[in-house]
């Protein structure tokens, strides 16, 4: 068997030992990925440019009997120094094909290292596979030039030091490059190959128009799929299957149902080769896409929502929680957000699945380990807990709803997400107004702390309905509070109000502003036995003092378990 790098500088490696090959194929065991992912065929299939290592540096593999082994770290560490070594007797000038070859070569140890800093071994492969680059050439090299542009374009996007942007523009460059010299008909398994990897890169390129790089990529899997051969390259179809799948379910232009619907085609074509018994992780990554995707669906179809389910429970019986605790954490919540869909009678045991769903992705997602995941399994909660209130009136309810919205809002940034962190802040203000046990006032007191907090990142210019929304909440508020300084606090309502029924949008103005007004009706009502109060004097403002002299218990309402 010739090799055809070998082939373009007459080197044979008929001669070359067993060991020697199980030493180069040692080596590449923990590229980024592996064979099988960089390639998409056996690990032992294909070696890339690797069997034309220099005969020194072979029969020193040889002789030291690296074998299998050949992947430990102690072993890279002087595969690189022999590289340094040969490196330093070869003259790019004389023999540019080898010296570029060997600093290939000990690009891929470097990757293959194991111990250090993985960042800084991947900056070293990429110094030694830019210095082949610019000894190896598109004209005279196509081939090895172009599967070496592919493989510096996987490191770049695997870089995440320095300028990230930079790097990744650079690996959907290199990879442009390099189907320069390949075609569906001279090297298509290669050309797919490279589609994929584009298709890959361009779904999670954040630069540029996100809709432009999901068509791109949905462009280019659709180009691998024409170059694998199904029956030879089953596993590759597949994967290529289900990153279409993924990618169509993240398109924001076009039919959305339509989209969810190609989506669901492309994961059903993937499980044609990825079944339970041969591929449990893979056939579980299936069906979690397609719960999510019959979730998408499920807006108006409960049949959908039921199959949703049906796939994550597949999803669940094949993850093990202790070998992938993140995804497994995921799938719970996914059907949580599920429960919460379904149509049904019975409403309250739908939201108490849902709530027991939660409950299970939060065995995982702790504060400390999975910060962002728990905030927003916390908001998912104190959500489902909050309806679960409304529909069955338990106080018990609405006091854990209240807990986890403050648990979420210990963590959600307000930097980061104004929008959510404020829209987290009204429903908590929404809740301590609904709760009618315990301290009426302090809940009544608490909530205008979170309405006026959402007030600052929701404005009247920009926000008009929803700024006018949370000033009636804080009429409503005002409204409530009893005992000292009760004029005050009508006054406070009143003005909240009015500023509520001036501010709605046209589109809303209508009921909203009626209802607040009808509010303002029944301040001023209490307000007539107060003589004197709009005599134009100045508002006293309330201290922390006079609050706490306003905290007057209610009595404790005995409620039952959802």
């Amino acid at each position: 068997m010739r090799s055809k790098h070998a082939s373009s500088c007459g080197i044979h490696i008929a001669a070359v030992r067993p060991s020697a090959i199980r030493c180069l194929l040692g080596l590449t065991l923990a590229l980024t990925g592996s064979i099988t992912d960089m390639w998409g065929q056996s690990r032992y299939r294909r070696l890339g440019g690797l069997e034309t290592w220099e005969r020194e540096l072979m029969a020193t593999a040889e002789s030291r009997g690296y074998g299998r082994a050949a992947a430990e770290n102690a072993e890279l560490r002087e595969t690189i120094i022999n590289y340094k070594a040969a490196l330093a007797n070869l003259d790019a000038g004389i023999d540019p094909l080898r010296w570029a070859e060997t600093q290939t070569n000990l690009g891929r140890t470097y990757l293959a290292l194991q111990q250090g800093d993985r960042t800084a071994n991947r900056a070293l492969a990429l110094a030694a596979f830019e210095l082949a680059l610019q000894v190896l050439s598109e004209e005279y090299f196509p081939d090895t030039w172009g599967e070496l542009k592919f493989e510096t374009a996987e490191v770049y996007w695997a870089l995440r030091s320095g300028d990230l942007p930079a790097n990744e523009r650079r690996a959907i460059a290199y990879l442009r490059e390099a189907l320069r010299v390949y075609s569906a008909e001279s090297q298509p398994y290669l050309w797919a190959r490279i589609h994929q990897r584009l298709g890959f890169f361009l779904s999670k390129w954040d630069e540029g128009d996100a809709s432009t790089n999901l068509l791109d990529a949905i462009e280019h899997y659709q180009q691998a799929l024409r170059g694998f051969d199904p029956e030879r390259n089953p596993e590759d179809c597949a994967a290529t299957w289900n990153n279409l799948g993924n990618t169509y379910l993240n398109l924001p232009v076009g039919d959305s149902t339509e989209n969810a619907r190609r989506a669901l085609n492309a994961y059903e074509a993937a499980t044609q080769v990825y079944s339970e018994a041969d591929f449990p992780n893979e056939w579980a990554s299936i069906q979690s896409n397609l719960g999510n995707v019959y979730r998408s669906l499920g807006q108006n179809d409960g049949d959908s929502l039921v199959r949703a389910l049906e796939a994550y429970r597949n999803c669940l019986r094949t993850l093990d929680k202790d070998d992938d605790p993140a995804r497994w954490a995921t799938v719970w919540y996914n059907v949580g957000t599920t429960w919460e869909q379904v149509p049904s009678e019975d409403r309250r045991k739908n939201l108490q699945r849902a709530i027991s769903a939660y409950k299970e992705s939060l065995q995982v997602f702790d504060r400390k380990s999975f910060p962002q995941e728990w905030m927003t399994t916390q908001l998912s909660l104190a959500e489902v807990y909050h309806e679960a209130y409304l529909e069955t009136g338990v106080y018990r309810t609405l006091a854990k709803a209240i807990d986890a919205y403050e648990a979420s809002l210990t963590v959600y940034s307000r930097v980061e997400e104004p929008l959510g962190w404020a829209r987290a802040q009204r429903a908590l203000a929404n809740a301590y107004l609904k709760l009618m046990t315990g301290d009426r006032n302090r809940c009544c007191i608490r909530a205008i702390e979170s309405l006026n907090l959402a007030l600052e990142v929701f404005s009247p210019d920009q926000h008009p309905d929803t700024w006018a929304a949370l000033q009636f909440d804080l009429g409503s508020a005002y409204l409530e509070i009893v005992g000292q300084q009760r004029e005050y606090h009508l006054r406070a309502a009143v003005r909240h109000f009015g500023q509520a029924a001036g501010s709605y949008s046209e589109r809303a103005a209508a009921e909203a502003s009626s209802e607040a007004q009808r509010h303002i009706g029944y301040a001023y009502l209490e307000l007539i036995v107060v003589p004197d109060i709009w005599q134009g004097e100045a508002v006293i403002p309330v201290t922390q003092e006079d609050y706490e002299e306003l905290f007057i218990p209610t009595p404790t309402i005995v409620e039952e378990e959802l």
